[in-house]
């Protein structure tokens, strides 16, 4: 089976991308979710959770406050970082036990913060989804209802788009041209390329 990373920055459509490779039949693991339910299920990220917050990051239910770890986790990126020190592992962790329970010809692993390093320790292919950064602040402005400078901002967090295009193998243009003709061409090449990985790239 091959393992397929879909990437692209905040406001490129990668998840609507995702959505239409659902719609095909391919198994899709969306990273946020992933990060979502580990923080709440996994017990040693839970723990450093715990670590790095106290006890009080969970409330007597055992639910993680994230309204409250977010008003703590803003504005201090050392903090920051270390959480992701966390989740990432645990993420990782989660997504090869998915990706070995898989039976279609490839899977699809769906996140903004895939890295080139990636394509041989998670991933046998990457996918970039891209658009101009004057159409990404508008979807984002549109979609969030927020000013162009926070857009802007969050996308200064992100990995750098041009980066992503550099080492995609495959990248799908989201400007205004239509989607569903690039992504069923792709998919047609994905499956082939699962069948005959090392004829093929």
């Amino acid at each position: 089976m091959l393992r397929v990373a879909l990437t692209g920055g905040i406001g490129s459509g990668k998840s609507l991308v995702a959505r239409l490779f659902s719609v095909l039949g391919v198994p899709v693991y969306q990273a946020d979710d992933a990060a979502k339910r580990l923080m709440q299920s996994d017990p040693i990220l839970k723990e450093g959770l715990i670590g790095l917050f106290g006890p009080e990051v969970f409330d007597r239910s055992g639910n993680l406050q994230r309204q409250w770890m977010a008003k703590r986790l803003f504005g201090h990126a050392e903090l920051v970082q270390a959480v992701n020190q966390l989740v990432h592992p645990a993420v990782y962790r989660d997504l090869r036990d998915w990706f070995n329970h898989q039976t279609y010809p490839y899977a699809i692993y769906e996140s903004a913060l895939v890295k080139a390093n990636h394509r041989t320790e998670v991933v046998d292919r990457i996918v970039t989804v891209y658009a101009p950064q004057s159409i990404r602040i508008a979807r984002v402005c549109e979609r969030d209802q927020v000013a162009a400078h926070e857009v802007r901002r969050r996308m200064q967090r992100q990995p750098d788009a041009g980066a992503q295009i550099l080492f995609a193998d495959h990248l799908i243009i989201n400007d205004g041209r239509a989607l569903i003709p690039q992504v069923w061409k792709l998919h047609q090449l994905l499956i082939r390329q699962a069948h005959a990985p090392d004829q093929i790239r």
